[in-house]
């Protein structure tokens, strides 16, 4: 608020000595897009005696006339608006002239979030005397120029909320949540539709992502998305949400990828078998974990330009225990062993994208049956055979 003393010429009284303010009101805040009412007061008080006599006599007259001129941009040039006199005080012998602007602007609904300076300039001037008689009596005030200055807060009523932070795993994907992201404008029942579909132009129409930190929000579309890092590190992403009416907000958020490996080798074992015999050696329960994400969520935009190829490409097997695996390949295959005892077998899987695993078990081989030793009741029966036929023989020599 500025204060002004202003001076005052009189033909037929004193030159009072009142008191002049202008108040510009504020500081303002605003959403963005929107228009921005705006209001000025200049108060005149203890306008003196002569003035308290022309307020108060009906035969005489009054003309209060004034403007503002505002400064929305700070460069100095003025927009002009009318003053209106809204109210008048009679104290006394005094007088308290109020006169009020308003000014409605769109000045700043496209501007950025941010506080911006504003002026206002003044200019009130007064004419009293008897109605176009005894023209002696006027008597006249002029307040001369007057500013003030005030505050206008732009506020974007868009909130993008980019979620996180995350963290994943190469070659995983990561789901990403931007269903945080809001309108702060509340719908009024004029802008609900059937269904209680919003009809206006508030709410959130899209979110779009940046995932590979191009600066294009090309990545993925919808609230929430899945995308796949293929190197470890500490990856920005960034969710622009744009509104109905156009507004935009963006938000970021990190995700942390490290070099997890998503195999799961399973080689099966341990095994058993005869020499000479071929042996079956099964690795299907091997896996790669990623197969079984569910991404109900992500957008087929979003996998058709992000995800790798994912699961085992190479099964490779070392069946002679001497550290390379160019024994054979495939999930399962057969080999046949030719020496009795315990052997070690490993087994390498690759996934498509370069993930590697091993793991190892043994393998029991027996003889075969024609160089094993009989058990007990295969080789008993033939020689009780053998020693009741010498006993009947002997018998009938006898």
């Amino acid at each position: 608020m500025t204060l002004f003393m202003g001076t005052a010429s009189a033909v037929a009284a004193a030159d009072p000595e009142p008191t002049v303010s202008v108040d510009v009101s504020g500081p303002y805040s605003m959403n963005m897009g929107n228009e921005l009412t705006l209001y000025t007061t200049v108060t005149i008080t203890d306008l003196p005696s002569e003035w308290y006599d022309v307020y108060s006599d009906p035969d005489q007259y009054v003309m209060a006339t004034g403007g503002f001129q505002w400064d929305l941009s700070g460069d100095g040039v003025y927009d002009n608006t009318e003053l209106d006199v809204i109210d008048i005080r009679l104290n006394e012998s005094t007088v308290t002239l109020i006169m009020e602007s308003e000014i409605k602007t769109g000045y700043f609904a496209n501007h950025e979030t941010g506080v911006y300076d504003i002026e206002v300039l003044a200019i009130v001037s007064i004419e009293g005397g008897l109605d176009g008689e005894n023209e002696g009596s006027l008597i006249m005030f002029e307040t001369g120029e007057m500013y003030d200055a005030t505050t206008i807060e732009v506020i974007n009523p868009i909130i993008a909320d980019a979620g996180g932070p995350y963290s994943g795993m190469t070659g995983s994907p990561v789901a990403f949540d931007g269903s945080g992201s809001r309108d702060t404008r509340e719908l009024t029942p004029a802008s609900i539709g059937i269904n209680m579909v919003p009809v206006s132009e508030y709410g959130i129409r899209s979110h779009e992502w940046d995932f590979d930190g191009d600066g294009e929000y090309d990545d993925a579309r919808g609230a929430n998305a899945l995308y796949v890092f293929t190197e470890p590190g500490t990856y920005k992403v960034s969710l622009k949400v744009t509104s109905w009416d156009g507004i935009v907000d963006i938000d970021n958020a990190t995700v942390e990828i490290g070099a997890a490996n998503p195999l799961v080798i399973d080689i099966g074992g341990p095994y058993s078998g005869i020499a000479g015999n071929p042996v079956t050696l099964d690795a299907t329960g091997s896996h790669d974990t990623r197969q079984f994400l569910h991404p109900e969520s992500a957008s087929i935009f979003m996998i058709a330009k992000a995800s790798p190829v994912i699961g085992i490409e190479y099964y490779l097997w070392d069946l002679n225990n001497d550290g390379t695996y160019d024994d054979a390949q495939g999930s399962v295959v057969q080999h046949t062993f030719a020496t009795t005892g315990s052997h070690q077998v490993g087994l390498k899987i690759i996934s498509y994208d370069g993930f590697e695993k091993t793991d190892c078990t043994t393998v029991e081989i027996k003889g075969s049956s024609s160089n094993e030793v009989p058990e007990f009741p295969t080789i008993a029966l033939p020689i009780a055979a053998i020693i009741g036929l010498a006993f009947v023989m002997q018998r009938r020599k006898d």
